[in-house]
């Protein structure tokens, strides 16, 4: 029979919890992790208008007949990127905007087929919708009027989705 040894780690757990040993939390390094974020999201909306832009270039491919897998691909892509970066930087319903987007546009893409006229609504309404977060400045949920926003979204997937589902 083999020896056995047996061997007590330490628990730097508890200590970690209760602020102190080597898991400890720097105050100082949080402060400027903080700040940085900060700084780097002055130019959120920035890249928003760019995305923005982009998006509106590939929806308007795919209504025009262009490439549409890859028109397709680009949108999706740019609405995943950034779906959960704006909550970090207080756009949550965005983020929101952003989730309904890709989770309709989805089963589409896997499926490899090309947008009805009611899917293209869909997804100009998307576009359109984070267009109006950022010109009414609608931080966090986005109040009253970006949950106006989301229903109305969500009415129109539902609309489309029973639609293509005939």
């Amino acid at each position: 029979m083999a020896d056995v040894e047996f061997i007590q780690t330490p628990n730097t757990l508890r200590k970690a919890k209760i602020g102190s040993g080597p898991g400890k939390l720097d105050k100082n390094l949080l402060a400027e992790a903080e700040k940085a974020i900060e700084a780097f999201g002055e130019g959120f909306t920035d890249w928003i208008q760019e995305d923005l832009d982009n998006m509106e270039a590939a929806r308007l491919q795919l209504s025009q007949g262009e490439n549409p897998e890859r028109a397709l691909a680009d949108l999706y892509r740019i609405a995943l990127d950034l779906k959960g970066q704006g909550t970090s930087f207080g756009y949550d319903v965005v983020s929101a905007v952003r989730g309904s987007l890709t989770d309709f546009m989805l089963p589409i893409k896997e499926a490899g087929t090309t947008l009805t006229p009611l899917q293209l609504e869909v997804v100009t309404a998307h576009v359109g919708a984070i267009r109006a977060v950022f010109s009414e400045e609608l931080k966090g949920d986005g109040g009253a009027t970006g949950q106006a926003l989301l229903n109305g979204l969500a009415r129109i997937v539902v609309k489309a989705n029973a639609a293509s589902a005939r």
